[in-house]
């Protein structure tokens, strides 16, 4: 609810964050993540991040599109990062009328947890080498 009144308070609601999927995805990013709740209905005035509590740095989510935002659902490309425990969080802007400005950012709760998949093993050449060593080994995997 927005006052017409001038120098009124303006109540403007948080977004609220009901899923995120997936809840994992790739060191490198670039997977679209699809985030389900109630969202304003500016995606110009719509940011999505991932971050951990550990640290201060966050690194945002780029939205594709117009057609990626809705006032229910907003599907946006992960960036890369490493580590577990990385929260997902919407934040919106809206024009506040009464002051003819625009209004502080509203953030969403931090609760859905976004992971980025460990390093994996595929391959070590050679299998096998000699007691003394001094063979090349190759190791093979997915970061």
């Amino acid at each position: 609810m927005v006052s017409s009144l001038p120098g009124a308070w303006a109540w403007i609601p948080r977004p609220v964050v009901l899923s995120v999927s997936p809840s994992h995805g790739p060191t490198q990013g670039g997977i679209t993540v699809t985030i389900d709740g109630t969202f304003g209905t500016k995606p110009h005035d719509t940011t999505v991040f991932v971050g951990s509590s550990g640290n201060s740095t966050l690194l945002g989510c780029q939205i594709g599109s117009k057609d990626a935002h809705t006032p229910s659902r907003i599907s946006c490309i992960v960036p890369p990062s490493q580590g577990l425990n990385h929260w997902i969080q919407v934040q919106e802007r809206y024009f506040d009328t009464a002051r003819m400005k625009q209004a502080e950012w509203i953030h969403s709760v931090k609760k859905y947890l976004f992971n980025y998949d460990a390093p994996s093993i595929t391959a070590i050449s050679p299998s096998a080498s000699p007691p003394a060593g001094g063979d090349v080994m190759t190791i093979n995997g997915i970061n």
